[in-house]
């Protein structure tokens, strides 16, 4: 199980750049880890990322962009044989997205009685800052591995829109053809907020030498300032089979109640239901 946003993980789990660790004897308090990094990243605009801005009203997205990323981690190996603790913190400096939204209706009967306006709208989002902290603990005891996690993100998200309106108005012929108006152009700027929390609880056990089993319970928020609106909660049962030394099989089946970080986009002929279901099975081959 994991904490971080899914649609983010191309920004959380890699970076072009610079790192430095070193292990920190503390005697009696066990050691700590420490690790620095610096860089950027490259997106594609078919990504992942880019799929999180068509969900939020970017029909195509043209460029995905990030001046710069950074982050540390702290683990502490406790004096208490098999228990440990993390803490690490990553900020994304301007992540900046350019997209197009083209023939959006704008208003019905705006243009007149039967006649709509629309608008073609270039799109331009940034997220300035986007801090994320993620705790985490863990206790292995011989084959028993117990493990949790809470995470919050911050961001804040500065959307420029300039969009050209239009109406099809008709040429008076019958039937009826139109011709393509224009009628203005406005300019907009859009300001929200990205803050994301999430946590789970996890155990597994490994039953025999190439068969472990694993049960967990995650929650999480969209926004913690407004829990209600929309949120996450599942059940995981998964198991993994080591069928030789270089090659594995996991499953893994997921209860879920709520819609958080399922998008419309991705079911365009279904009605999202708040309670559903996954059963996935991947297989990995190491050489």
């Amino acid at each position: 199980m994991s904490v971080y946003s899914t649609r983010l993980r191309d920004v959380y789990l890699a970076v072009n750049g610079a790192e430095v660790s070193a292990t920190i004897p503390a005697k009696m308090l066990g050691s700590f880890d420490v690790v620095a990094y610096i860089g950027g990243q490259n997106f594609s605009t078919t990504g992942a990322v880019a799929m999180e801005y068509e969900e939020n009203g970017f029909q195509n997205v043209s460029s995905i962009n990030l001046q710069r990323m950074a982050g540390g981690a702290l683990t502490w190996n406790t004096p208490v044989d098999g228990l440990r603790a993390q803490a690490s913190l990553f900020q994304a400096h301007d992540l900046d997205t350019v997209g197009s939204t083209d023939g959006q209706l704008l208003a019905v009967n705006g243009g007149g009685p039967g006649v709509n306006v629309y608008g073609n709208s270039s799109l331009d989002s940034i997220i300035q800052n986007l801090w994320s902290a993620v705790f985490s603990l863990e206790y292995t005891h011989k084959d028993l591995v117990v493990a949790a996690e809470y995470t919050r993100e911050y961001g804040k998200v500065t959307t420029t829109s300039l969009t050209s309106e239009y109406i099809n108005e008709p040429t008076g012929a019958n039937p009826l053809p139109t011709t393509v108006v224009n009628t203005g152009t406005t300019y907009a700027t859009n300001v929200g907020y990205r803050r994301l929390e999430g946590a789970y609880l996890s155990a597994s056990y490994q039953v025999m030498p190439k068969l472990q089993v694993s049960l967990g319970r995650g929650i999480g928020f969209t926004d913690y300032d407004h829990r209600g609106l929309s949120y996450n909660r599942q059940w995981t049962l998964a198991a993994r089979y080591d069928i030789l030394e270089n090659w594995l099989i996991k499953a893994e089946w997921d209860y879920v109640d709520g819609t958080e970080e399922v998008f419309q986009t991705e079911n365009p002929n279904a009605t999202l239901s708040r309670i559903w279901q996954i059963f996935a099975v991947k297989t990995t081959v190491d050489f």
